[in-house]
């Protein structure tokens, strides 16, 4: 949530689910430095490594909130590892849809936005929806998942 006040400050509540307790980490960055950091929102998972890299995996839907202290133009990045569950994702930025894109291998989407002042909800959805790997036979997790997000970064367009 965004504070108010002349010295704004942006709380960062990541949320990551422990067996069946929710556990948050928290972290206060000022509203300045964070206007290319996505922060994750809801829909996803704690960090993992593999050889390829660290990756959070999604569920059906996930969100990213970016802080501007001005409207200005930028370009999200998001990079996806492989995965065998969804193939199409559509990137929604405040409510609108900016961009529908297969992930069949890893990809890098870059996409241009127009932030607005203060908070930007950017949120990822599967369009095939998430699977349970343990429905599928694959393992005996039963987190519902989606995409495998790499990294995702906002640079000055």
């Amino acid at each position: 949530n965004l504070a108010a006040g002349p010295n704004r400050i942006w709380f960062t509540l990541p949320l990551q689910k422990m067996r069946d307790v929710l556990v948050s980490d928290f972290k206060v960055t000022p509203l300045d430095r964070l206007v290319r950091t996505p922060v994750f929102g809801d829909g996803w998972y704690a960090q993992e490594t593999v050889p390829e890299g660290t990756f959070r995996w999604m569920g059906d839907r996930a969100t990213v909130l970016i802080a501007a202290r001005t409207p200005m133009h930028h370009t999200l990045s998001i990079d996806f590892l492989n995965t065998p569950y969804a193939k199409t994702v559509q990137v929604v930025m405040n409510g609108s849809i900016v961009l529908e894109h297969q992930v069949l291998a890893a990809t890098r989407i870059r996409i241009p936005v127009e932030l607005k002042q203060d908070e930007n909800i950017v949120e990822l959805v599967p369009k095939e929806g998430c699977r349970r790997p343990v429905d599928e036979g694959l393992s005996t997790d039963t987190r519902c998942l989606s995409f495998r997000v790499h990294n995702m970064s906002l640079d000055a367009s």
